[in-house]
């Protein structure tokens, strides 16, 4: 076990990229914490502890400071240690054109997707400075490296400072033994990407012709990078920002946003 003995916090973790996240750390040996808005994680919670690992479920809204620094106070208090956040929560935002999009809808797609990584690392980094060591792992978005997509504005702008945020605190917190990656994924087959079945067979077909790997990615993909970047076996790796995309941003966008 990679993880062993270690303790992790993941956001977002009631579902998709976050609770496949959650189950690979546990399967490696880390004690995980599960945070989300919805209910959901306490069935993620019961999920690991089927599996003979250990969780704790906490609701937290990450775009609320006050919120976050509760369930890291709660964490701190039953484990005493921090080693691993991931930083997963997110929004797809408005999916308008910019002279649509509604400053209501703006502020939350910033304040959850930028906001609430901001917060979380602001709340577990004093514990990962005292301990001189911890792994921060945010995830960003294709859409953030590339800045490209049709009625993304507010998406790729929150994506972007994800990327922003990773590389400027790599720098930062570095002396402390502290690395901090991001992980731009492509097209994932979550609950948050896929709205109905005729949406994932739309998908598929596209990824057939789009993507050189020739599939959707599957939070599994997400989730084997996330405990590589969270186990000692990627020490000397920080600031970096992976794509995990099948090589899908290899290929090019019509202006209108259509595909070539």
């Amino acid at each position: 076990m990679r993880l062993k003995g270690k303790v992790a916090i993941v956001t977002g973790a009631g579902q998709g990229i976050g609770r496949m996240d959650a189950l690979a750390l546990a399967r490696e040996g880390a004690k995980v914490v599960v945070l989300d808005v919805t209910d959901k994680i306490y069935d993620v919670e019961k999920e690991i502890a089927a599996s003979g690992g250990e969780a704790l479920a906490l609701k937290c809204d990450v775009s609320n400071e006050k919120s976050v620094k509760t369930a890291v106070k709660k964490t701190l208090d039953r484990y005493r240690r921090i080693d691993i956040l991931i930083n997963n929560a997110g929004v797809l935002g408005a999916k308008k054109s910019c002279v649509e999009i509604e400053e209501e809808m703006w502020r939350k797609t910033i304040s959850v997707n930028l906001g609430g990584l901001f917060f979380c690392c602001k709340a577990v980094l004093p514990a990962m400075i005292k301990q001189k060591k911890g792994k921060i792992i945010n995830m960003a978005s294709i859409v953030g490296w590339t800045a490209g997509g049709y009625n993304v504005v507010d998406y790729a702008a929150s994506k972007g400072g994800v990327i922003g945020v990773t590389r400027a605190l790599a720098v930062e917190v570095g002396q402390y033994g502290i690395a901090v990656n991001a992980i731009a994924p492509g097209t994932i087959e979550t609950p948050m990407t896929v709205g109905k079945e005729s949406d994932l067979e739309k998908m598929a077909k596209n990824a057939e012709k789009y993507i050189p790997l020739g599939r959707i990615g599957e939070p599994e993909d997400v989730a084997d990078l996330v405990v590589f970047l969270s186990s000692e076996e990627s020490d000397y790796i920080t600031g970096q920002v992976i794509i995990l995309d099948g090589g899908k941003g290899l290929r090019l966008y019509r202006i209108r946003g259509e595909e070539e």
